[in-house]
């Protein structure tokens, strides 16, 4: 079972970009009755897509690299403070780097 953590993000309005990191799945219809999943990281200032991935299930191996694609396309310098949020859904609660 993951950890789950207190949902600090409740009361925070962020004032720029890179504080807050908000992480999501989707389905995505492929062909009839086949799906693929849609891992999402979308920054909560500017609302851009920073991270995805599609993958063929729903293995946390999405996230993870959405989650690496979103580091990698940012300033490394200004990360110090971000908050990696997720919906804390029971298929992904909580993912540690």
């Amino acid at each position: 079972m993951y950890k789950r953590y207190p949902n600090i993000i409740l009361a925070v309005i962020p004032t720029s970009s890179n504080q807050i990191w908000v992480s999501d799945i989707t389905y995505v219809e492929i062909e009839k009755s086949d799906y693929a999943y849609l891992s999402l990281i979308t920054d909560m200032y500017s609302r851009k897509i920073v991270g995805f991935c599609l993958n063929k299930n729903l293995s946390a191996e999405g996230p993870l690299q959405s989650l690496k694609m979103a580091i990698n396309s940012s300033n490394k310098t200004d990360l110090h403070m971000l908050i990696h949020h997720s919906d804390r859904r029971s298929n992904i609660a909580v993912m540690t780097i």
